[in-house]
């Protein structure tokens, strides 16, 4: 559709601008609005031609011209009669007051107030001066656009032309969709933007959101455009925190601009999932790899991530810091070079971020001890009661190679029960020796056992010992097993005893007091 104005005519704007576009369809048509401007009074020519293609029917064209004539009338403006318009934007329903001044005429006066519309229909009204010369009118526009407004005063010409803008009133909602979550939800931002007059949806508008995290600056989070009902929906995740939330409309020639309430989201810290994969026993001394991975609750690896590593070994109170490693993209970490001294409690710990809550794992590793072989030789192995007997041995790995501890050693008399002799220290080839003396009859069995360390394990062996009596014994054992030569040999002895007594206190000399004299050597 193209316009052509007569000579003398400009064309202001179109709207819409339809020009060489297409505007309707077959089913529909869409009014197209020129504003035009004349540069003096006169009649005016102006020619639309219309010109179109179904484009789902080749065969179907129209080519229209129509042209009409605009009277255009001179103006007589009157210098002494004025007018204003307040306000100069209105919204559709709401008082729009026209006032103004007919100066040097007689009150009261009647002047006349025309009103044109957005679509130049024009509606008039009479309005009566006041003893000043002063005149007010207020109405209620009801259609969305430009209006004009003048008076004239009867024979006398008419004001100058105030123009305002009608506009649709509008009020604009938020939503924020859960309003409390955490980190790694999404969150659904979504309202509407309606007439306030009639509470009906407006669309095709570019609703600004924005947020703040201080409440005092705001930061552009996103633009959406609302829907034909006036809805708008984006979503966003956003990083833990406190936001306020606002949606505004900035208005346009259309609408009055608009903005929402504030509205909080809380978003607070995901939690972490740390875990150490399973170390497979090992013997002190040997590298253990460490590895584990590091992700949100969700699952998600969390990349570029510290964490350290330290160990409690067994019979320590203090934790011995082992590495510091860093996660990979799949959330992955690994440390290759930790050399077991004993049995331990292996700690990762990850102190968090600003967006995920630090944890804490332990694992308990056990090492898997090298074999023990301990020896025990008896020397003599048969022996009299009272005699000492010496016991020695050698503790070695299951390699062979000495190894330093305790032995400890103890003996039975054909019972499952043992009695402790004492314990040997190995020397550096791994040898022990302890003297034992034995002090009753019977057969032993004796043991030495090395025990159990952080790295060894424990091992056993064990010995026979025969004991005999001795001579003396023997005759003591006879007596005291016979009664009688028992109670005999008992006599024989008091008077052995009392015997050498007396001898004693005969053989030497007394004194003349009857005490007996200290012999002298000659």
């Amino acid at each position: 559709m193209q316009l052509t104005p007569a000579s003398g005519m400009t064309v202001l704007s179109a709207n819409p601008q339809h020009q060489d576009q297409v505007c309707c369809s077959h089913t529909s048509m869409f009014p197209t609005t020129w504003y035009l401007r004349a540069a003096q009074p006169g009649d005016f020519s102006i020619t639309v031609n219309m010109k179109g293609q179904w484009s789902s029917d080749s065969r179907v064209k129209y080519d229209v011209t129509n042209t009409t004539t605009i009277q255009v009338l001179q103006q007589v403006q009157n210098p002494n009669l004025t007018i204003s318009v307040s306000p100069t934007i209105a919204p559709t329903q709401s008082d729009v007051t026209i006032t103004g001044q007919l100066i040097g005429a007689a009150s009261p006066t009647t002047v006349t107030l025309y009103l044109t519309r957005p679509d130049n229909s024009t509606i008039s009204t009479q309005v009566t001066t006041d003893s000043h010369g002063g005149y007010s009118y207020t109405f209620k526009p009801e259609r969305v656009g430009v209006w004009q407004a003048q008076t004239h005063w009867e024979g006398h010409g008419g004001s100058a032309i105030e123009s305002f803008i009608v506009k649709i009133p509008t009020s604009l909602l938020i939503v924020a969709y859960p309003n409390q979550a955490t980190y790694g939800t999404t969150i659904s931002v979504w309202g509407n933007l309606q007439n306030s007059a009639n509470y009906t949806g407006i669309g095709n508008k570019l609703i600004t959101i924005t947020y703040t995290v201080d409440n005092s600056t705001w930061t552009t989070l996103t633009t959406a455009e609302t829907t034909s009902n006036g809805r708008y929906r984006e979503t966003w995740m956003p990083d833990a925190g406190v936001y306020w939330l606002m949606a505004s409309f900035p208005g346009d020639f259309q609408a009055i601009e608009s903005s929402s309430s504030q509205v909080q989201l809380i978003v607070t810290k995901d939690s972490s999932l740390l875990t150490i994969d399973p170390i497979t026993a090992t013997r002190a001394g040997e590298t253990v790899n460490i590895t584990g991975t590091l992700t949100s609750s969700r699952g998600n690896p969390l990349p570029s991530k510290t964490i350290e590593l330290t160990a409690l070994y067994e019979g320590s109170t203090s934790w011995t810091y082992l590495a510091t490693v860093t996660t990979d993209e799949e959330g992955l970490f690994t440390y290759p070079a930790w050399v077991m001294q004993g049995n331990a409690t292996l700690r990762a710990t990850w102190s968090g971020d600003p967006n995920h809550l630090g944890q804490t794992t332990n694992q308990t590793v056990t090492l898997m001890k090298i074999p023990t072989t301990t020896s025990i030789q008896l020397s003599p192995s048969q022996i009299e009661a009272n005699n000492p007997v010496n016991i020695t041995g050698q503790a070695q790995d299951g390699d062979g190679n000495p190894i330093n501890g305790t032995i400890n050693l103890q003996y039975s008399m054909g019972s499952d029960q043992w009695v402790d002799i004492g314990t040997a220290t190995t020397n550096s080839s791994g040898y022990y020796l302890y003297t034992w003396t034995p002090t009753a009859e019977g057969s032993y069995t004796v043991r030495a056992s090395y025990q159990t360390t952080a790295i060894y394990a424990s091992s056993a062996s064990q010995a026979n010992l025969t004991v005999t009596q001795s001579p003396l014994g023997k005759i003591i054992d006879i007596f005291t097993k016979d009664r009688f030569l028992g109670t005999l040999m008992t006599v024989a002895i008091i008077v052995i005893v009392v015997a050498i007594l007396a001898a004693v206190f005969l053989i030497k000399p007394k004194r003349s007091d009857g005490e007996p004299e200290d012999q002298q050597t000659q």
